[in-house]
């Protein structure tokens, strides 16, 4: 009885995941801007490497800054692209391109309370990272 559980308890964790788009990211390039000493400056940050996951039609991304899905539509409206833009769903200003063919992505990682903002203290890290994805 406890191995027919199990593989109904196994069965339903892979039904749930199926269709899910699994992708390990790494960093190629990260810059970005930083308030140091009440100045900013541009720089270059710690490459990282990461976990993200697609849903089935790419419309929801998970695994980003934040913990929240970011909201996914193919560039240009056209699937002809292999292109999908993501905002961050705090509506930050974070932004994530990926191309499905290509693998590669450029991630955004900007909020509003960085350099925009001269009324914050601490002001936040802006950064842009560019990388591949397997």
């Amino acid at each position: 009885m406890k191995k027919l559980l199990l593989l109904l308890f196994l069965m339903l964790v892979s039904l749930g995941s199926y269709g899910e788009k699994v992708l390990y990211c790494s960093d190629n390039l990260a810059t970005g801007f930083f308030k140091e000493n009440g100045h900013w400056s541009s720089g270059n940050f710690t490459l990282k490497k990461w976990t993200i996951k697609f849903n089935q039609d790419y419309s929801l991304l998970s695994g980003l800054k934040g913990g929240r899905d970011w909201n996914c539509f193919n560039s240009y409206g056209n699937t002809d692209y292999n292109s999908i833009a993501c905002v961050s769903a705090w509506e930050n200003g974070g932004a994530f391109s990926y191309h499905k063919k290509n693998k590669r992505y450029l991630y955004i990682s900007s909020i509003t309370d960085g350099y925009i903002d001269t009324y914050v203290e601490p002001q936040g890290t802006d950064i842009l990272r560019a990388g591949s994805c397997v």
